[in-house]
């Protein structure tokens, strides 16, 4: 599986921040991608397209991810940006706070957000790995699996010009009507209940 992971660099340097011990981990269990930085040092090279191919490289490497993980312990717009990139896409995200962080900094994009493709965990320097794994647990039970659908050329045409007209996949369209069953779907949520109470 592949895991796009991402982290404030300036909050690399306190100690509170455990970016390496989740990068660690990541790297050694999932085919981890990441994001680059410029490097001003380097006077060769052209800065402002060095931001662009990193910005692109950046998208490519979130989206081609099962899913994302994001340390949030210093929240910053390019993490903000990714987070969102990330849920928009549909991707399981995962948002690590260390719990020493006071609770009011983070922000509300975060705190507030009820998406539920994003999996809010805190955790401490003892116990960052398995908070973690299990928030990796649940992404990995978020994750969209491929259905091949066959469709009558009527469908089809519909889908092609609603995604046209609207600017979304065809897939979101399906899935939007599917979710909408499933929303009104009183046999479906009896079957449900009755799953919960076994």
């Amino acid at each position: 599986m592949k895991v796009f992971f991402t982290a404030s660099q300036t909050g690399k340097s306190n100690l509170v921040s455990n970016i390496d011990v989740i990068s660690e981990f990541l790297n050694k269990n999932y085919v981890l991608k990441t994001r680059d930085y410029v490097d001003f040092k380097d006077t060769t090279k052209d800065v402002e397209k060095q931001f662009i191919d990193i910005y692109e490289q950046t998208k490519k490497n979130l989206f081609q991810a099962d899913f994302v993980v994001a340390d949030a312990t210093y929240p910053t717009a390019s993490l903000g940006h990714e987070i969102t990139l990330s849920i928009e896409n549909t991707k399981p995200t995962i948002v690590l706070v260390n719990e020493k962080l006071d609770i009011n900094k983070i922000p509300s994009s975060i705190r507030g957000n009820k998406s539920k493709h994003m999996i809010l965990k805190f955790y401490n320097e003892k116990n960052v790995i398995e908070v973690l794994t299990q928030a990796i647990s649940e992404a990995k039970k978020l994750l969209d699996s491929k259905f091949i659908l066959i469709i009558p050329p009527e469908i089809e045409r519909y889908l092609s010009w609603a995604s046209h007209k609207k600017g979304v996949r065809k897939a979101e369209i399906v899935r939007a009507a599917v979710e909408k069953a499933i929303d009104l779907d009183l046999d479906y949520k009896k079957y449900l209940t009755e799953l919960e109470n076994d």
